[in-house]
């Protein structure tokens, strides 16, 4: 069994976790949950992406909407494993220091098939709060490129080299963008309008209108209300916590934000539903 920083008074139903573990040969994560909102989700599993980014899965999310299953990494608070698949795995790696060594051990399992899941039933409480500091930030950074490198095989590496390269930072709020005048085909941006204050979601819009070319495409994917209604009780329930770490953000009125992309000459094309009651919103500049 491994921990860090789970409060052992939280604990709920853990001998699962090693019941499963010894079962399935595998990571088997328990649900972390918000110490301080234990009707909360902390993490449920966090997925990763491509490039080595992971996050907290369900963060936020009422309890009663974990069912557990597959996940693409346990969370490092709390998962259970046999020591001899552990030490198969290679163990955890002292290089990372802090930050990320559960998702390389995931990742590794993942490539010797095993099974790497968490139990909806075993819970742990976590101290947790999203800290943005410098050595974090780099750490976080550092880290993840560890994982990419030492991870992927030579093919896959070149195949995702492009992604590698350093990023250009935006300040939206910055008249000029790295880009000239009409010169983007499409721009995609995932999860930020609701921790955006509302200026800079107007700041977005305005650098959209300058720099996408006729007919190029805006898509925006994250959790929006209609009317002013929520699509959910637990998109509600994350409104409330994103305003309360901070009173500039929040879930936006899909109203407001279709009328600033019509004030930049967009029109929107698409509204799909997503997992996790998410939309993607496709918004498309008329044809010269």
């Amino acid at each position: 069994m491994a921990g860090q920083g789970a409060q052992h008074q939280h604990f709920v139903e853990l001998d699962l976790l090693a019941q499963r573990a010894r079962a399935s040969e595998g990571l088997v994560g328990a649900t972390i949950l918000l110490a301080d909102e234990p009707d909360r989700v902390n993490s449920w599993g966090n997925p990763v992406q491509i490039l080595g980014f992971s996050w907290a899965g369900g963060y936020g999310h009422p309890v009663a909407e974990v069912t557990g299953g597959p996940v693409a990494s346990v969370s490092g608070a709390v998962f259970a494993v046999q020591r001899s698949v552990y030490w198969d795995l290679g163990g955890m790696d002292e290089a990372y220091f802090a930050y990320g060594e559960d998702v390389d051990l995931s990742l590794r399992a993942h490539l010797q098939n095993r099974p790497v899941e968490v139990v909806a039933e075993a819970r742990a409480g976590h101290h947790y709060e999203f800290g943005r500091n410098a050595s974090k930030m780099y750490l976080l950074e550092r880290n993840r490129l560890i994982t990419v490198l030492t991870t992927y095989q030579a093919r896959t590496l070149i195949a995702v080299a492009p992604l590698l390269l350093a990023p250009v930072e935006l300040d939206v709020t910055q008249h000029d963008w790295p880009c000239d005048t009409d010169s983007v085909d499409a721009v995609f941006t995932a999860n930020t309008l609701h921790i955006m204050a509302w200026r800079e979601v107007q700041a977005l819009f305005r650098g959209v209108g300058r720099v996408l070319r006729p007919d190029g495409l805006l898509i925006v994917y994250g959790p929006f209300r209609y009317a002013g209604q929520y699509t959910s009780h637990s998109n509600h329930a994350f409104d409330d916590t994103l305003r309360q770490h901070d009173p500039a953000s929040g879930i936006r009125d899909f109203e407001a934000v279709d009328a600033l992309a019509a004030a930049q000459g967009l029109t929107l094309v698409d509204d799909v539903a997503m997992p996790a009651n998410n939309q993607t919103l496709v918004w498309r500049r008329a044809p010269a």
